[in-house]
């Protein structure tokens, strides 16, 4: 039995709320009255996430749903933004577009061609659900529950079981094709598909701003800083020049590397050694206004204490290289007479799966990055309004500068790494507000043949436990 009790009012939610405005059904119906189909692990969570979210902050999953495509009052803004709210603020949430079978359920009487919403997107739990529940669950019982507005108790409870036994047939395999079920799903998980949604979204974006933000002059300072690792593979760094700077269209750029070129044999499996040669394709097509080798130390054990196991120790490194960067975006800013507007931080390792659009469309009141709500803001790119740059690149001045981070752990339940968990509570000290702007799907951490992270993480700390990825998709 579902723990909350399960009645007439609660089927709504149960199947996300995709159509229906209220409940329509009798409410006399209760839990006593429903079928076998309802009582399963699909069923039961996605109940308890409309009326008790995992975390704080996270939306009743029974709101996120759209209609796919825009059907004129919706938008694809609509569509991108219920998709980031599902995957990034929903724990364990996938977006899906569901196309009703209408015939099959006209078939059985359970809805008319006027009230049929032939095709939406969906949220759902895939750590619960699969498609075939989604076929054959929720999408019948929705469709069922608005057509039958108004009968008896007695003719409702008739017609579920009616529904129930349509539903087994499904998930027997009665039926003669794919295309007889209930209803089909595809779930939005393709690039091709989150890049078509993501271009029509800016598409709007644009439409919306008046001519002279459109045709604005914006500039912007790219911060290239870390070890190279896979740059110079070219699906890594034609990704950077065609679906970031290009895609951003800045009217003016500049590129500042901060790179170590340090090489140990021991790491060789996931940090492989890149010479200047090796970047010379990298170099000529996103020129360096500036470049900086360097090698910074990481941090040792503190002189008052044990560092925690649980930290890698790179992230004083990272962030020294960091600010090295951004003193020479002021230094090129003096020699400008003019400050950037924007400033892009990127580890050398991204490959950016499809284009972010038009840098005009992105909101200058936020730091725009990757950040699930169960996870703190990644680290390894964001966008940042400059007038945000000066606090961002100095989180190594959050926690221990020269050591390790002592008081981390204790400060707060860590969800991620501690170079992540720094720059969360110092932006959120700093007052910076960050916008969850960017799908896992967007970000990819390339990784070297025979990169193993159960030994990355054992290099780094020492001991041999499960650890975050730094890859944005590993993020759950």
């Amino acid at each position: 039995r579902v723990a909350l009790g399960l009645h007439c009012n609660m089927l709504r939610p149960l199947i996300l709320a995709l159509v229906v405005p209220a409940c329509l059904c009798p409410e006399h119906v209760d839990a006593q009255d429903v079928p076998n189909i309802l009582f399963n692990k699909c069923a039961h969570q996605s109940l308890r996430r409309c009326f008790a979210p995992a975390n704080k902050g996270e939306p009743s999953l029974c709101s996120l749903y759209t209609p796919f495509p825009p059907d004129g009052v919706s938008t694809w803004s609509n569509v991108w933004d219920t998709l980031m709210r599902c995957t990034q603020l929903v724990f364990g949430g996938a977006f899906a577009v569901v196309t009703v079978n209408a015939d099959l359920l006209q078939k059985f009487g359970w809805m008319s061609a006027e009230t049929v919403p032939t095709r939406m997107g969906i949220c759902y739990l895939y750590d619960f659900c699969d498609i075939r529940e989604i076929q054959g669950l929720f999408v019948p019982i929705l469709l069922f529950a608005d057509a039958r507005s108004g009968m008896s108790g007695t003719e409702f409870k008739a017609q579920l079981y009616e529904l129930d036994s349509v539903v087994d047939e499904f998930n027997k395999g009665g039926f003669d094709s794919p295309h007889q079920a209930p209803a089909q799903v595809v779930d939005i998980k393709d690039d091709k598909i989150l890049s078509l949604i993501h271009a029509r979204s800016l598409r709007e974006r644009m439409s919306a701003l008046l001519p002279a933000e459109r045709s604005a002059d914006v500039t912007g300072a790219f911060c290239i800083s870390g070890q190279p690792r896979t740059l110079p593979r070219p699906e890594v760094y034609l990704s950077l020049r065609r679906n970031l700077i290009n895609a951003l269209n800045f009217t003016s750029w500049q590129a500042i590397y901060v790179i170590d070129l340090s090489f140990d044999p021991a790491a060789a499996f996931k940090t492989p050694k890149v010479t200047m040669a090796d970047l010379v394709d990298v170099f000529t097509l996103v020129f360096p206004s500036v470049l900086i080798t360097t090698t910074a130390n990481r941090e040792g054990q503190h002189p008052n204490g044990t560092c925690p196991l649980r930290w890698a120790r790179g992230c004083n490194a990272q962030w020294k290289d960091l600010e090295t960067c951004m003193a020479q975006i002021r230094l090129q800013e003096v020699q400008r007479s003019k400050q950037f507007d924007w400033v892009v931080r990127l580890r050398p390792d991204i490959q950016f799966t499809y284009p972010l659009g038009n840098i005009r469309v992105y909101d200058g009141s936020f730091v725009h990055a990757f950040s699930a709500l169960h996870s703190e803001i990644w680290d390894g790119f964001a966008l940042i309004p400059r007038h945000f740059a000066d606090k961002y690149f100095s989180a190594r001045q959050y926690g221990g500068t020269e050591y390790c981070w002592l008081e981390g752990p204790s400060a707060r339940a860590a969800r991620s790494s501690d170079c992540q968990t720094r720059l969360g509570l110092h932006l959120e000290a700093e007052g910076v507000p960050v916008a969850r702007s960017f799908p896992r799907s967007l970000l990819e951490v390339v990784r070297p043949q025979g990169y193993d992270p159960e030994k990355d993480y054992i290099t780094q700390t020492g001991k041999g436990l499960v650890r975050t990825s730094e890859d944005p998709r590993a993020q759950e």
